[in-house]
């Protein structure tokens, strides 16, 4: 065992020695000697002004003890929980005391918030099955002690989008529960873009009705994976209530985003009338048109309307009215657009989304609501101060907004995006980074260059999960991309600089942390096995606590009933090795030893029906080449991949389009093989453009046959196989 897996060892007993391991790390915390029991005659003190907080905590002990527990406005002097709020302790806004001696427990906080997140502490505290909520826990014990505790910054946020691929009200639920146990208290909740409009609007009911679903008679076309299908859904304002409500009671603020003027194709969907006239003509080029024209005055009355309601539902004082990514081509040839930009002596496509910027403040401002933007918004200098800002594309566009002295919400997307894959291979995108939790963590202001004075200014923190192929990748998609991420975001949010490290914040998660996860029902990416090979021997090594490393050695999938690993495996053939780590139902990314040369490179010959346009690679094999078609394809279109020799291997992965999202793709199709190169057989069929194959025995061919017209994109990549040593 390496020094690294020794001191994570150590790190692990501590915390199991003091029944902690909290995540997001307090500011402080001192043990005692003693423990204190929960049992079903503890009683919950508080005021009635803060009975629900009370219920809450209740909601977890009860199953666990068996009975509710009685909650009374006395002060019993033992076997109590006591819940207060007092300004006495000199505590900031959010912060809170938990005491814990052998008679009971206090929790104080600062305010509300501060006692909430107390409970929340206390909560981590228990055995994770706490957070099941189902059935009676033998032992709840509590070590002794003091955690004094409050948050970095004020704000601490995730961004949830939903118009990309919908969430239905139990998954948000879901979402703000474990928002909620991570003391996060912003939901910055993406509701409309070019994909769908998810909100209902009494005033204009056709949103919905035409622009919350795709595919079908739908106006918007379907993509990312759900071909000839109908998809989509939307919140009722009563949904939004309930929601909020939700959110309100774990002290956690939502502010809503309706994306304007670009990212606006859902709407111009349903009213083309809100395009600029030059949108016909755009079209016919093969352009899709997706920004508001900021000339039409009927524009601004319509949004009138979407925001007067969206103020009357959410309490929030912000709005976020989006800014992003306009492509000005639809101003520059609108008549219209040109005229105003002549009147107002404007010289660029930013001063006219500043202009419209301008409009939505107005509106906004008329319902006691102030926006927020993204940070391509403020580009034209003449937006407010008191429009609050998310720079997003890396910590340079930060400063930019900083250093303009806009209040910015800080979520770089090389280290706050969690859309972005954790590794190569794993579902996400890439464009901004691949990265896992520990460069999560590992973001710094200093570090960062974000100097001193441009800190003034930063409003808090916020991580994000775009959707783009959210659908694609199934129901576990959201957890696997947000967890174990947004803990990691928890404690950079929450907790001092000082009081951070990477070694021990690893070692709670693998400690404790993950069966809290486990018990709350989340979905989580686990790091992949440590691998060496020495000696002629493969040594694996896993800091998680009660997770099991399996293998295989013939280049296929581990699998849960693949042989387990339980000590150094004596090989001098390390290239068809792969290790998994399996906890709990989840599992890690596939690795192979470091060293090895696990994929093959035979010689193939590639022959299709679509003519081919390109080739990148220069005719070498490459996971990254690509060919791609000068069209799209039909039914009856066929792909060959015909091998100079017979290949044997553990696994080929052969992909079409994006290895990372259906697009450029074969939506529908089916895979045959060929063990002689003249006779196929069916091997299986295309999900999502892709499939994974392991071969029996050696073949010479593999083809592709579309069983689809099309594919809403103009060609068809094909990546070069996969395909691993056997």
């Amino acid at each position: 065992m390496n020094k690294f897996f020794i001191s994570l060892a150590a790190v692990c007993c501590t915390f199991l020695a003091v029944g902690q391991g909290i995540v997001p790390q307090p500011v402080s915390q001192t043990s005692r000697e003693g423990r204190f029991a929960i049992r079903s005659g503890t009683v919950i003190s508080v005021d009635e002004s803060y009975g629900d907080l009370a219920r809450y905590l209740n909601s977890y002990l009860q199953p666990a003890v068996g009975s509710s527990l009685e909650i009374t406005a006395q002060i019993p002097e033992r076997n109590s929980i006591r819940l207060q709020v007092s300004e006495d302790k000199g505590l900031p806004a959010e912060g809170y005391e938990l005491e814990i001696n052998q008679t009971g427990v206090t929790v104080t906080g600062a305010d509300r918030t501060g006692l909430h997140y107390g409970i929340e502490t206390l909560l981590q505290m228990l055995p994770a099955e706490i957070y099941a909520r189902e059935g009676t826990i033998e032992t709840l014990e509590l070590p002794c002690g003091t955690i004094w505790d409050y948050p970095r910054f004020a704000y601490r946020g995730f961004m949830l989008d939903v118009a990309r691929t919908f969430t239905d009200k139990e998954g948000v639920l879901q979402v703000l529960d474990r928002m909620a146990h991570h003391k996060l208290n912003k939901l910055h909740w993406h509701l409309t873009d070019d994909d769908a409009w998810r909100i209902e609007i009494k005033s204009h009911p056709e949103l919905i009705d035409r622009g919350a679903f795709r595919g079908g008679d739908y106006p918007i076309r379907p993509r990312y994976g759900a071909w000839n299908q109908v998809y989509g859904g939307y919140y009722t304002q009563d949904d939004i209530r309930e929601i909020v409500d939700y959110a309100t009671a774990r002290d956690i603020e939502i502010i809503p985003e309706i994306d304007l003027p670009g990212h606006s194709l859902a709407i111009a969907s349903v009213f083309p009338e809100v395009l600029c006239r030059s949108a016909d003509s755009l079209r016919s080029a093969g352009f899709t048109p997706n920004v508001l024209c900021v000339a039409r005055e009927e524009n601004y009355a319509l949004l009138d309307d979407i925001m007067h309601e969206l103020s009357e539902l959410f309490p929030s004082s912000y709005i976020h009215v989006g800014g992003d990514e306009v492509d000005p081509s639809q101003w520059n040839a609108c008549p219209d657009c040109q005229a105003l930009m002549v009147r107002h002596g404007f010289d660029s496509p930013n001063q006219v989304n500043g202009y419209f910027m301008q409009r939505m403040q107005k509106i906004l401002r008329k319902y006691g609501k102030h926006q927020a933007v993204w940070s391509e918004a403020v580009d034209g200098d003449n937006l407010p101060l008191d429009t609050r800002v998310h720079g997003w594309k890396n910590v340079a566009d930060c400063r930019k907004t900083l250093g303009k002295g806009y209040s910015t919400v800080i979520m770089p997307a090389t280290y706050f995006y969690f859309d972005m894959q954790q590794s190569p291979g794993e579902p996400g995108l890439t464009w901004a980074a691949i990265f896992d939790m520990e460069k999560t963590y590992s973001f710094d202001f200093d570090g960062a260059g974000i100097t001193s004075e441009e800190q003034k200014y930063i409003a808090g923190i916020e991580c994000a999960l775009w959707m783009e192929v959210g659908r694609t990748n199934g129901p576990g998609y959201l957890d696997y991309q947000i967890f174990p991420r947004i803990c990691a975001f928890s404690e950079v949010a929450w907790s001092p600089r000082e009081a951070r490290q990477w070694e021990n914040f690893y070692g709670r998660m693998n400690a404790t942390h993950y069966n809290r996860l486990v018990a709350m029902g989340a979905g989580f990416r686990i790091t992949p096995p440590v691998l060496t090979y020495a000696n002629g021997a493969i040594t694996a090594m896993t800091p998680l606590v009660g997770a099991e490393i399996r293998y295989t050695s013939d280049g296929t999938e581990p699998q849960a009933d693949s042989p387990l690993y339980t000590g150094p495996i004596a090989t001098d053939k390390i290239d068809s090795y792969w290790f998994t780590v399996f906890y709990k139902g989840r599992k890690s990314p596939s690795v192979p030893v470091p060293g090895a040369n696990p994929y093959l490179t035979p010689k193939f010959t590639l022959t299709s029906s679509m003519p081919l346009e390109r080739r990148t690679g220069g005719g070498d094999f490459d996971a990254r080449n690509y060919d791609r078609t000068s069209r799209t394809c039909q039914v009856g279109d066929y792909v060959t991949y015909t091998f100079d020799s017979p290949v044997s291997c553990g696994r080929m992965s052969i992909c079409t389009g994006y290895p990372f999202m259906p697009k450029f793709y074969i939506p529908v199709g089916k895979v045959e093989i060929s063990y002689d190169g003249t006779t196929f057989e069916p091997a299986g069929d295309l999900v999502d453009g892709r499939i994974t194959l392991e071969p029996s025995r050696p073949f010479r061919a593999i083809r592709i046959v579309s069983e689809s017209d099309g594919n809403c994109d103009s060609a068809v990549y094909l990546r070069d196989p996969i395909m691993t040593v056997k």
